[in-house]
């Protein structure tokens, strides 16, 4: 079923004076919250990674543009069986990475089975287990069949963890990454910067933006700092530290206001006693006032939400009112599920501003219902690592950015730790749906399973607020999905 909807320093600032006006600009400096664990989108499920490359130095064979809309990348064009099953992809002409090695059909096939077999596994390795064989077809063409239909195929593989990468470099790509896009890599200074030139060799349009540096910016202080000194161009997750207001009235900056697909929750370990009682769950969900979030000036919350799906699309249901704020009833769940008071929760703190700031008034509500909780400040490489891979915690804020992702509910072994046979047997029915309404009647039911559930108490969407210089056109006001496409981006001389 096709669906189209819309969705983290400085250690040392960067030694750069502003540009003056004369100057000709073809180089951009970009604010960035959080430094990647690495720069290779298909091992890892980090969004500042798919960020920072995506379409800048890799491509896929589709991409996903600032519409949300699926358009031809590396490959020019498809065929599509009548059954849905068989995708024949006619590739570009004279593609070659960075290093001058040339793109072949065979590559191409290298990487598609590499999302299903690859080591370590894809990110995103549970969008396309129904491949059931890759082949060559001819000199430039590459089929692949389908063990079951799935319409949203081509939008998945417009996904940064499906992006075309050669045998040669899987094993550097992480620190030194190699893709056919237009920007190549130069260099990653640790705690600095990411640095990247346009590749004199692309196969497509030449960009506009000769020279690319991603500047991390961890701290409020240091964002501001380096928008207001002028050692970045622009920011753009300026949601939720409360710097709007101070740029506002600024005319060298315009403040782009703007819709993303990221869902912020209070993430559960579902497996973990005694968070694996649903009384427990759900009096999480009602000792929370998300609206004290949604009225915090410094998180600039977007608007509420009931499950794992973003208001924008059509199938979408307004399921906030399950779990009204009512902490006698929270109280009373905690009792029948003989959690005693001050039973000890903690919650694992990525290094974001909206975690941060929302943990606060968290901990502060569930203690009010009679549990403690303990905040565990992490890096993101400790959250990915603690929380994301081992598993090893209690709660978690943290916002998800992938594009239509409430199929995560039905992976094995995620680290929500929620296995629900109902819900698998109930996506799987959704992916081979290709009537729209339908899908979207089924997409209704997989809403209110996971809320019933309270896999997760849902807190809101996260908005998509950013800050650039006013004479740069071309930056994505909304983000359909986590990317800052340079190639997108020109100066208005």
């Amino acid at each position: 079923m096709r669906t189209i909807f819309y969705c983290f320093t400085v250690g040392v600032l960067v030694l750069f004076m502003p540009f003056t006006a004369s100057a000709v600009r073809d180089s951009i400096r970009v604010g960035i919250q959080l430094e990647p664990p690495s720069l290779d989108p298909t091992t890892t499920a980090s969004s500042s990674t798919g960020e920072i490359t995506y379409d800048n130095i890799y491509e896929g064979l589709t991409k996903i543009d600032r519409d949300g809309n699926v358009q031809p990348l590396l490959a020019r064009s498809w065929d599509i069986s009548s059954d849905g099953l068989t995708y024949t992809f006619t590739l570009q002409n004279n593609v070659h990475f960075h290093d001058g090695s040339k793109l072949t059909p065979e590559i191409v096939v290298f990487s598609l089975k590499r999302l299903v077999y690859g080591l370590p596994p894809n990110p995103q390795k549970d969008l396309f287990e129904d491949i059931a064989s890759i082949e060559l077809v001819g000199s430039n063409r590459v089929k692949v069949t389908l063990s079951e239909a799935n319409s949203d195929f081509l939008f998945n593989l417009g996904l940064p963890a499906a992006v075309i990468v050669h045998p040669d470099s899987t094993s550097t790509n992480p620190i030194h990454p190699i893709g056919t896009g237009p920007y190549a890599f130069k260099e990653w200074i640790k705690e600095d910067r990411i640095v990247m030139d346009a590749f004199s060799g692309y196969w497509g349009a030449s960009p506009s933006i000769r020279h690319a540096e991603f500047i991390f910016t961890p701290s409020r202080i240091q964002i501001e700092s380096a928008l207001a000194e002028g050692l970045v161009d622009g920011y753009q997750d300026g949601s939720g530290h409360n710097l709007l207001e101070k740029f506002a009235s600024r005319r060298d900056y315009v403040i782009t206001k703007g819709y993303n697909n990221g869902e912020i929750i209070l993430a559960i370990n579902n497996g973990k006693y005694p968070l694996n009682d649903i009384r427990v769950r759900r009096a999480l969900a009602y000792a929370i006032d998300k609206k004290v979030l949604e009225q915090d000036p410094d998180l600039k919350s977007g608007q509420l939400i009931g499950s794992h799906f973003s208001p924008r699309h059509p199938a979408y249901i307004d399921l906030t009112g399950r779990y009204p704020y009512n902490p006698d009833k929270a109280r009373e769940l905690l009792h029948q599920a003989g959690v005693e008071d001050g039973f000890l929760l903690s919650i694992a703190v990525p290094p974001t501003s909206y975690a941060q700031i929302s943990s606060f008034h968290i901990a502060s509500q569930l203690e009010a219902v009679g549990l403690k909780i303990k905040l565990i400040k992490m890096t993101w490489a400790e959250w990915m690592s603690q929380v994301f891979t081992a598993k090893d915690y209690d709660l978690t804020i943290i916002c998800h950015i992938e594009p239509f992702d409430i199929h995560i509910y039905a992976k094995d072994e995620y680290y929500f730790n929620y296995d629900n046979a109902r819900f698998k047997k109930l996506w799987r029915k959704i992916k081979a749906t290709q009537d729209q309404e339908e899908g979207n009647k089924l997409l209704g039911d997989a809403q209110r399973m996971i809320a019933e559930d309270c896999v997760n108490v849902f807190l809101y969407m996260k908005p998509q607020h950013a800050i650039w210089r006013s004479d740069l056109q071309g930056a994505w006001v909304n983000a359909p999905m986590s990317a800052i496409v340079l190639s997108d981006m020109h100066w208005i001389h």
